[in-house]
This record gives structure tokens, C-alpha cells and sequence, in this order.
């Protein structure tokens, strides 16, 4: 009978070693209870988003909107200004998408460009695709 128990015991022992840890994984594995409320993020007001990091350093000129127009031979082209609103040279980057009539990207630039203090900087992107409807610009710090 001693033995019996004691195979028992040890059943319990290895069954134990094997159901604490698989129970403890799958309740680490669950997420959150409830509803999650998503983070929504405001669409631009302009074809110019500057990046939160720089909206204290970057502005776009209200005096200045930024313009659309077609090149001699079609293509569309984008013009606005910068304008750095701090007493320190900046350093950015640029990022250009143009997109066709479907919102599907068709050309794409990555510029930098430096800004002296209190300077406005003209800028004027052309795409170089036919099909570009629509152009998309986010202006981030270039470190």
C-alpha cells in the first residue's frame, strides 16, 4: 500500500510541475480586460505636417500658402515655405509623397535642408511621374 501512495504522490508531484507553469503562461498571454479605447490621431489641415517635435521650431508662413501647379509638360508640382522661428540654425529632412487619383503612391523624395535663424525657405518639389494628383509632406528633424 506504501507504494501505491507513494506512485500516486509522485504522479501528483510530475503533474503539478507540468500545470502550474502551462496555467501560469496562459494567463500571462491574456490582454487587457475590456474595451480598449483606440489613440486617434487628427488628419493634416495641409499637405505640410511638421513633426511635433519641430512645431515650436518650424512653421508654415500664413502669408504664404502652399501652391499646385503643373509643370510645362504636366506634372505636378508643389510649392510652400518653411520658416524657422528661432534664433538657431535647423537642420530637417523632408519627405515627399505624391500619389495618383486612387491614393496609391507613385514618387517619392527625401530631402534635407538647413534653415538659418528666422529664415522663410521657398520650396518647390516636382513629381516626376505624369499620374501624381496629390503630394503629402512631413517635415521632421534631420538628426
Amino acid at each position: 500500500m506504501a507504494a501505491h501512495a507513494f506512485s500516486r504522490a509522485c504522479a501528483l508531484v510530475a503533474l503539478a510541475s507540468i500545470a502550474l507553469p502551462l496555467a501560469a503562461g496562459l494567463t500571462a498571454c491574456r490582454g487587457p480586460r475590456g474595451p480598449i479605447t483606440p489613440e486617434t490621431v487628427a488628419s493634416p489641415d495641409s499637405e505640410v505636417v511638421i513633426d511635433p517635435g519641430l512645431r515650436n521650431h518650424i512653421a508654415l508662413p500664413s502669408t504664404r500658402s502652399p501652391v499646385r501647379t503643373l509643370t510645362a509638360d504636366g506634372r505636378m508640382a508643389f510649392s510652400f515655405h518653411l520658416q524657422n522661428q528661432t534664433s538657431e540654425r535647423l537642420a530637417i529632412h523632408y519627405e515627399s509623397i505624391f500619389y495618383d487619383e486612387a491614393g496609391v503612391p507613385v514618387d517619392r523624395y527625401v530631402q534635407t535642408a538647413f534653415l538659418s535663424p528666422f529664415e522663410v525657405l521657398p520650396i518647390t518639389i516636382a513629381s516626376a511621374s505624369p499620374r501624381a494628383t496629390s503630394v503629402q509632406v512631413q517635415v521632421r528633424p534631420a538628426n
